[in-house]
């Protein structure tokens, strides 16, 4: 049962583990939902652009996903909003360069005007999810 639903859910599987600051394992899961992506790619004939098309906004979310995973595994959100006694922290500068970049990679990739509704559902649940513990953190230090 594990072994098909971890074959059949894989970005499901990574959605649920970054909302449980699994990142290890929610890039786990979308390396799974690529490896999927890219059979199902395959084996679709290429003169079947409408089904490519429709394969192609799964890509999307699994690729902002792991952005995320990456940014969340490489980045101490406990570092952002603090500061040394010099009112400066290097690793402060260092994650919100790294979080300006994914989200400057993430605004040149917003869904199109002609895509459908529950596309750009699933790509703002997908960034939402992904930036959650940088947004929790903010807010821990602002308030």
């Amino acid at each position: 049962m594990r072994q098909y639903v971890e074959s059949h859910f894989p970005i499901e599987l990574a959605l649920y583990s970054a909302s449980c600051n699994n990142h290890a394992r929610s890039k786990v899961y979308t390396e799974q939902a690529m490896q999927r992506f890219l059979t199902q790619w395959s084996s679709i004939h290429p003169c079947a652009t409408q089904a490519r098309k429709q394969l192609l906004l799964q890509l999307q979310p699994i690729l902002e996903l792991r952005d995320g995973a990456d940014y969340n595994s490489r980045v101490d959100v406990n570092s952002i909003g603090t500061s040394n006694g010099n009112g400066k922290n290097s690793n402060n500068s260092s994650a919100v360069d790294k979080l300006t970049h994914l989200l400057d990679k993430w605004a040149i990739s917003s869904p199109s005007v002609s895509d459908d509704v529950s596309h750009w559902s699933d790509v703002t649940s997908v960034r939402t999810v992904a930036l959650q513990p940088t947004l929790t953190q903010y807010s821990n230090t602002t308030s």
